[in-house]
């Protein structure tokens, strides 16, 4: 019989917790019944609140202390528990079983008597009474197999461990596998002769080599499932409890964690070493191939996959652990998951007086053994003029008092500064076998953690590792979870907070909530936590421009200004967001609003400022200096006073956040982006000029338009300048107000912004405007004159243009605004409609300017522009994009034609 084909099943606590549990452990077993494999099942004591093996040492615990009325509370809790079951059983099974029960209470009832007299347990009568449960619960379930086990099936059978394994010593510390491997085929030659339809074995339990009763410790019955599997030779170990398989990190700081379909058994003991809970690494080791060695018959030695799976959702594969393959190094994510460990101390050693001392390691690691405190990580200099070793918080004293006893000396001469700890910290570990050969890996780590401004404070990698381990503070452990996991596994999430409830706000969340698939096709998750309806200024963004029905400026539109902010690890509901500002929203308070951002887990913030207010605008600088990128709307912090472009400035440089004005600044057109990348490359700028103003764009080309494009009946058609100005209101083409457009004060503003981008410091009175309606003047007044000027420049082959002009050729910077006459055959002589443009004049391109044009943007198209920043801002802070791993191929008349449509499964890349 025991060179059958065999399974292991193992049921953990939380699947045997009650009756429910044990008819659906049952089930399980029977769905995986073949003919020509024997199933034997482990099975751990019952779990649930309380636990049965807690409570029997609580038993223990209470004698101790001769506290009968505890005692008695306890027994009486663990006979309901256990009850429980039996009231599902036959009279006869539950008759039996309850003689079973009454017994084995009766010898504990016994052994506590002892506890009372002496006033103290040792190990030996703890290991005795915390191994019933399982005891309990092996015979329960056997009797379960059987009662609905058909008519004239082989009967279960049930095993007490203790009959077989045998250890080296109390506490389960090395198992004798000759031994066991022995006691195992004499146990089943004796008991029917191979005769029974399945085992039912005690986990948990073992007897010593003198025949004690012992335990195998923590997780000892996953660590009895692998040893029975090893004894067996069995095809497989299935460890069934709560979960759904072994995670990509912990689901509680990481919802984007999934379940690792295979893992190799060195993945999964670095990734149970480094916290994760799924199986503890001591199970793995009898599935090793080689373990048991000499000791085991020829054959006996081969490696037995283990799988993970959830006896409350048996329908999922779980997580198959084997042996390390092609298809563990050859993941395209390289790295399987994360794991972490809390409560950590970094303690640093550091002096001069280390450098190229022989020993100094030595001293340090003896010191740290006297006291018997296990180090989790070691990261030293090459110099050793720093050692640094991450411990458990709890000892980190102690271990500072050691190293200062061991370095007394140098402390005292000054060779040495003293023994510092830092922490709480938190160590994580990225896991994966073909780390050590794969190029890349820790820049990839490392990066997505400095990108989300996360300091390291300690690394630790080995040459042929399958991990990289980090220490950072605790307070950052979450945040720095979820980057390093959305840098290799998963989708970034990005937490978002937007300034400003008008329609820019409008057309950005609707993109947000339409843009599912695409989010997911750029591996970014964007959770919206925050909005707040901030007041617009009436203000100019140098001087106060007076606000009137005529102008078109209403400021603010009063009634309350509110901000609704979201729980945490939840976003705003983008169907019904106005309502909910309006209905749920509290005070604005921007301290409250920027605290909600930075108390998000996700690695990285977000204000969008789709507004045009003064009070946010002065906050800029401040999110940057805190790592929250922003995306900006609001031309008040660029275009406003020069210290504080300064301060943004100052902070881009300074810190890893972003700062965005594109899309605003260029009115569509990627103005910032193309001077950046042509300064970047070594190009110089000569000058820069162009049509800024959308609404002015729209007038003049109504008024001054080119002969080509009048109809027959010549200059009659053409519009009056306050005619015009009334069509572009109409059509909503003034931008800021009519009165900030006219003055040139708005195109201004963007002339100002690209000129600081130059490097220029330029201030507002830097600028010499000619506005086309001068200030106190009515639009009516300009008709006769304009049209007199449009006429005469017509004569000259020429249209007016409202251009602004940055010109450094010279040396000194000269910036103008103003109508100016323009060729014909000029790029902005053919503009149409509220059509903006600029040309770049600069040494690689000094004979033909370098020219960029688009039509008006509305305030859906700022809010479609704020979501394409966004995406390429996930882009930079390491967003995994996708990409089509395919392209279809069509059948053309002219032969082979490549389709640009996706097919196909998408394949990350970086």
């Amino acid at each position: 019989m025991l060179g059958s084909r065999w399974r292991v099943h193992k049921f953990g606590g939380t699947s045997v917790a009650d009756a429910g549990c044990f008819a659906r452990a049952r089930r399980i077993v029977e769905d995986s019944e073949e003919s020509d494999i024997t199933n034997a099942v482990v099975v751990s004591a019952m779990g649930g609140k309380p636990k049965t093996t807690d409570l029997l040492l609580d038993l223990v615990r209470e004698a101790s202390k001769a506290n009968k009325a505890g005692i008695q509370e306890l027994l009486s809790k663990i006979r309901t528990k256990h009850e429980g079951v039996l009231e599902t059983l036959p009279p006869e099974s539950r008759d039996r079983l309850q003689a079973v029960l009454d017994r084995d209470l009766s010898d504990i009832r016994y052994l506590l008597r002892a506890v009372e007299v002496m006033r103290t347990a040792d190990n030996r009568l703890l290991e005795v009474v915390s191994g019933y449960g399982e005891q309990w619960s092996a015979q329960f379930l056997t009797e379960l197999m059987n009662t609905c086990a058909p008519r004239g099936s082989k009967p279960w059978v049930y095993v007490d461990a203790r009959e077989v394994v045998t250890v080296e010593q109390v506490g389960g510390v090395g198992i004798c596998w000759g031994e066991s491997h022995r006691k195992l085929e004499t146990w089943l030659r004796n008991h029917q002769d191979g005769k029974f339809g399945g085992l039912v074995i005690t986990g948990f339990i073992a007897s010593t080599q003198e025949g004690a009763v012992t335990t195998l410790g923590r997780d000892g019955s996953d660590y009895s499932a692998s040893i029975f599997g090893r004894l067996l030779g069995a095809d497989e170990i299935i460890i069934w409890s709560d979960v759904d398989g072994v995670l990509s990190a912990d689901p509680r700081r990481v919802p984007a964690a999934y379940v690792i379909p295979e893992v190799s058994y060195q993945e999964a003991m670095e990734l149970a070493y480094f916290g994760a809970k799924v199986i503890h690494p001591k199970t793995m080791t009898p599935a090793l191939p080689g373990c048991g060695g000499k000791e085991l018959p020829d054959g006996a030695a081969a490696a037995i996959p283990i799988l993970i799976r959830n006896s409350f959702a048996p329908d999922k594969p779980g997580t198959r652990i084997t042996v390390c393959s092609q298809a563990t190094r050859s993941r395209p994510e390289v790295v399987c998951g994360f794991s972490t460990i809390d409560q950590v101390a970094l303690v640093n050693v550091e002096g001069s007086g280390m450098m190229a001392v022989p020993g100094v390691a030595t001293r340090v690691f003896q010191a740290i053994l006297q006291r018997n405190i296990s180090v989790t990580l070691i990261a030293q200099a090459s110099s050793e003029q720093s050692i640094s070793l991450a411990l458990p918080w709890a000892v980190a004293e102690e271990a500072r008092d050691a190293l200062r006893d061991a370095f007394r000396s140098e402390l005292d001469r000054g060779d040495l500064a003293d023994v510092v700890i830092h922490g709480p910290c938190t160590i994580i570990a990225a896991v994966g076998d073909a780390i050590a050969e794969t190029p890349g890996v820790s820049g990839r780590f490392l990066g997505a953690l400095g990108r989300a401004g996360i300091s390291v404070l300690a690394i630790a990698q080995g040459c042929s590792e399958r991990n990289i381990s980090i220490v950072v503070r605790g307070d950052d452990s979450m945040r720095a979870l979820r980057a390093a996991h959305s840098a290799f596994l998963s989708r970034l999430p990005l937490a978002i907070g937007i300034i400003g409830a008008n329609d820019v706000t409008a057309s950005f969340l609707a993109r947000v909530n339409e843009s599912s698939d695409l989010q997911k096709n750029f591996g970014v998750d964007m959770r919206i936590c925050a909005i707040l309806d901030a007041k617009s200024s009436t203000h100019s963004f140098d001087a106060a421009v007076a606000s009137s029905p005529e102008s078109g400026d209403s400021g603010d539109e009063g009634g309350p200004h509110l901000m609704v902010l979201a729980e945490l690890d939840e976003t705003i509901d983008l169907e019904s967001w106005r309502d909910t500002l309006q209905n749920k929203g509290v005070p604005v308070d921007f301290e409250g609003f920027t605290k909600r951002l930075e108390r998000s887990a996700a690695p990285h913030r977000i204000i969008i400022d789709c507004s045009d207010c003064e009070e946010s605008a002065e906050k800029h600088a401040q999110w940057l200096n805190q790592g929250i990128h922003v995306v900006s709307y609001n031309l008040r912090a660029v275009g406003g006073s020069l210290p504080r472009w300064e301060s943004i400035a100052h902070m881009r440089r300074r810190r890893t956040s972003t700062y965005s004005v594109d899309v605003a600044a260029g009115r569509g057109l990627p103005i910032l982006t193309t001077m950046r990348e042509m300064l970047a490359a070594g190009d110089d700028v000569l000058s820069i000029d162009g049509v800024f103003s959308a609404s002015l764009s729209y007038v003049l080309n109504e008024v001054s338009c080119l002969p080509s494009t009048l109809p027959e009946n010549g200059d009659a058609a053409t519009p009056r300048f306050s005619e015009a100005v009334a069509r572009a209101r109409e059509r909503g083409f003034f931008e800021r107000s009519l009165d900030r457009d006219l003055s040139g004060d708005h195109a201004a503003q963007h002339l100002l912004i690209i000129g600081r981008e130059l490097g220029l410091g330029l201030l507002r009175e830097d600028i010499k405007v000619e506005p086309i309606l001068p200030p106190g003047e009515k639009v009516e007044s300009l008709d006769a004159s304009l049209a007199e000027r449009v006429a005469k420049a017509r004569e000259r082959g020429a249209v007016l243009r409202f251009v602004g002009r940055i010109d450094v050729s010279k040396g000194a910077p000269l910036a103008t605004l103003g109508l100016e006459e323009v060729p014909f055959t000029h790029v902005f002589a053919s503009l149409r409609g509220a059509a903006v443009a600029v040309r770049f004049h600069t040494r690689r391109y000094r004979a033909e300017p370098l020219v960029l044009q688009a039509p008006f943007m509305s305030a859906e198209g700022f809010g479609e522009g704020m979501f394409a920043e966004v995406i390429k801002l996930s882009r930079q802070l390491g967003a995994r994009g996708w990409a089509p791993q395919t392209l279809r191929r069509i059948p053309s008349s002219s032969g082979i034609l490549l389709d640009a449509g996706i097919e196909g499964r998408r394949v990350p890349i970086a």
